[in-house]
């Protein structure tokens, strides 16, 4: 519902009335649904805004979610999402710091969480280790 035209000038997304509706039509386009936003991550995020970022830029615009969330007063859905960081899981437990979840950083999850004595449901998922992984490091 803004009636001002983002292609003629774009530097209009800058302004502070006009930035979160496009960003939020961005998102929207992109595919974010409630479903999706309920089991998002850091990687997710970034990967759905821009693959190629690195982390620093996956990991400022993940504190922004939180950021934005705290301001909103939405202090445990803050604390559940910081908990989502792939990014801080594979730096506890000493695995390639990329954000994607693959054997290896299952492994380093999984042996970092033995020998912290956290049990690791059998049907653990990815996330499932990376949420263990930051609540207990």
């Amino acid at each position: 519902g803004m009636d001002v035209d983002l292609i003629e000038k774009p530097e209009l997304v800058n302004d502070e009335r006009y930035a979160l509706p496009a960003a939020l039509a961005f998102l929207e386009h992109a595919g974010m649904t409630d479903n999706v936003a309920e089991s998002m991550s850091t990687k997710q995020l970034n990967n759905m805004i821009n693959i190629g970022a690195n982390r620093e830029i996956a990991e400022e615009r993940w504190g922004s979610v939180i950021g934005a969330l705290r301001a909103a007063d939405m202090e445990d859905k803050a604390d559940e999402l910081e908990l989502r960081n792939e990014y801080a899981a594979q730096e506890a437990v000493g695995t390639k710091v990329d954000g994607a979840i693959g054997p290896n950083s299952r492994r380093a999850m999984r042996s970092w969480l033995n020998r912290n004595n956290v049990t690791i449901p059998e049907d653990a998922s990815d996330m499932d280790l990376v949420v263990s992984v930051n609540k207990n490091s």
